[in-house]
């Protein structure tokens, strides 16, 4: 990822976002690579990490532009750019861009809040494992109009959320959804209400997300007692409202900003847990079943059997496999490597269970539920994978 500065104007602003976009993902587990440049933005575009780097990376480009609009220091065209991100100051227009950036879909930024900009810059670069998931845990009685207000306050600013009364058809099995749905979304925010402790359903919810080692977060509202107390990020929203009065008009435009921006915040971190567990769950087993593997920068583990002559390239998948992490797993595999996916394969709705074991056919991948993933060291040790 490179920042771009059009002029001193914007060096401030550039230079914060540059900081906390570092910060989000230190927190979400990432790794630091020594760059040329060292955090100075000092080759400039052409002498940058992303514009050098031969490795199979996704380069985004971020240009934070000045109130003139100066022309940018760069050709989007002449570097390999999988995106260039223009970002304005508010007020600025998208026709004041030069000519070879008209055609890009410009964000502005408010002064000393380009901080605001973080998530969808993470997801542009596509972090976190397609960024931006959310399922909302809640009880109906107490917190249904909120529900629906943070659910179309967080889908406009591009989170997938999923939130049972939009998003369960009719005729499906709500407790095989549910489950599915839990697991694709990486995290689960609760709403913390007056008598969610009355609700199987959240309680149920949050033991999925605790097994899985899903994000989790957690809003406090009027009249709530903090039933879920052991979910740390949580945002207290308690005395905005009174009790009849927030079950029948929710809360103000002003508490569902404050809502959107904790989720903003606090997002990227949570959902790291989940490949942290995952990869302990592969050296765990594969140290009990005496498998030696070894983690690649590209983030996949390799492995042999016991004979060290049948070679292994194994993945991890967060959410439900589909077609990206077989694509990704075969591109990197050798030709007589044995390709593996683990994941949580039981969490899959019917349909996508045959989708995805008709993936594993055609890119001859084997796959591996993360809840049976010793037995399955033990056959990579003795060869039989």
């Amino acid at each position: 990822m490179t920042a771009s500065i059009a002029s001193t104007s914007a060096v401030n602003a550039a230079r914060d976002l540059y900081g906390r976009i570092q910060n989000a993902l230190l927190r979400g587990n990432a790794r630091r690579q020594q760059s040329k440049c060292g955090g100075s933005f000092g080759p400039g575009v052409q002498g940058c990490w992303a514009s050098s780097h031969s490795g199979p990376v996704r380069r985004v480009l971020v240009w934070v532009a000045d109130n003139a609009c100066s022309p940018a220091p760069f050709s989007p065209n002449a570097l390999p750019w999988d995106q260039a991100i223009v970002l304005l100051p508010n007020g600025v227009p998208a026709n004041a861009l030069p000519s070879i950036l008209r055609h890009k879909v410009a964000s502005w930024y408010a002064h000393g809040a380009i901080a605001a900009k973080v998530p969808e810059i993470l997801t542009a670069a596509t972090i976190g494992s397609d960024a931006f998931r959310l399922f909302i845990s809640y009880r109906h009685e107490d917190s249904q109009v909120f529900a629906e207000q943070l659910f179309d306050a967080l889908s406009r600013r591009q989170f997938d959320v999923f939130l049972d009364r939009f998003r369960t058809a009719p005729g499906s099995d709500f407790l095989e959804r549910i489950r599915h749905e839990l697991v694709d979304k990486a995290c689960v925010l609760t709403l913390d209400s007056a008598r969610v402790n009355r609700s199987a359903w959240v309680a149920g919810e949050n033991a999925v997300a605790l097994s899985y080692r899903l994000g989790r977060m957690a809003i406090d509202l009027p009249g709530g007692q903090q039933t879920f107390s052991g979910i740390r990020a949580r945002l207290d929203l308690r005395g905005r409202a009174s009790g009849p009065a927030f079950q029948a008009n929710g809360l103000s435009t002003p508490d569902i900003d404050s809502a959107v921006h904790f989720v903003q915040q606090h997002y990227f971190a949570e959902i790291g847990r989940r490949p942290r567990h995952q990869r302990l769950l592969v050296r765990n087993a594969a140290a009990r079943a005496n498998v030696s593997v070894t983690a690649r920068d590209d983030g996949l583990f390799e492995a042999s059997d016991a004979t060290g002559k049948k070679h292994y390239v194994l993945a991890t998948s967060a959410r439900p496999p589909a077609t990206e992490q077989f694509r990704r797993t075969s591109d990197a595999a050798m030709p007589k490597e044995r390709k593996v996916i683990i994941g949580p394969l039981e969490t899959q709705l019917h349909t996508n269970r045959i989708d995805c074991e008709w993936l594993a056919r055609a890119s001859q991948c084997a796959l591996v539920d993360e809840r049976r993933i010793f037995q399955a060291m033990r056959h990579v040790h003795q060869g039989r994978l």
